[in-house]
């Protein structure tokens, strides 16, 4: 698995691809994060994506605190979208 530090566009769209079933148009990187690197990613229909990549070995740390983290804020009504998909990708 390539690092996240070193991911190029297209592997990240290639990656973003698999994961939603769709065709990805654009992907752009955002701003870095502590330990993740964070791409914006839209479709050929133009839906809009971010697609957060993290270190190996902290997939199953990071999905649980992710899927707590969104129950929380829905449960006090803080409005938040979906998460899609939560999984490791091999090269």
């Amino acid at each position: 698995m390539i690092s996240p530090r070193t991911l190029a566009a297209a592997e990240v769209s290639s990656a973003a691809a698999a994961v939603l079933g769709a065709t990805i148009a654009e992907v752009a990187p955002l701003p870095v994060s502590y330990a993740n690197k964070t791409w914006r990613a839209e479709t050929d229909t133009g839906a809009r994506y971010v697609i957060k990549i993290g270190p190996l070995g902290s997939e199953s740390k990071w999905r649980s605190a992710q899927r707590a983290a969104l129950e929380l804020a829905e449960s006090v009504g803080v409005p938040v979208a979906p998460l899609m998909s939560s999984a490791r990708h091999e090269e």
